[in-house]
């Protein structure tokens, strides 16, 4: 994943928490996931891991793929390209 990437799933985070009307401190406390952590990731200074993604699904009400559905899988994006799944 590059820079580019993380940015545009933080702005995807971003506007689906403005949808669901929580604010970053809703969201941090509903979902255990620190003010500032949360912050990072909207402005894509931080890549977001799995598991705070699911959290992240769970409140926003948004699937996963809202989030990475620049073509590639959930694999592709949390995965580097030579992991291979045994």
């Amino acid at each position: 994943m590059n820079f580019l990437d993380s940015k545009l799933i933080g702005e995807r985070i971003r506007t689906a928490r403005f949808l669901a009307k929580l604010t970053l401190k809703d969201l941090s406390q509903k979902t255990g996931i620190g003010y500032a952590t949360i912050s990072r990731i909207e402005h894509g200074k931080k890549i977001v891991n799995i598991e705070e993604l699911i959290k992240i699904c769970q409140y926003t009400k948004k699937p996963i793929s809202y989030f990475i559905q620049n073509g590639n899988s959930a694999i592709e994006y949390f995965y580097p390209p030579h992991y291979k799944i045994k």
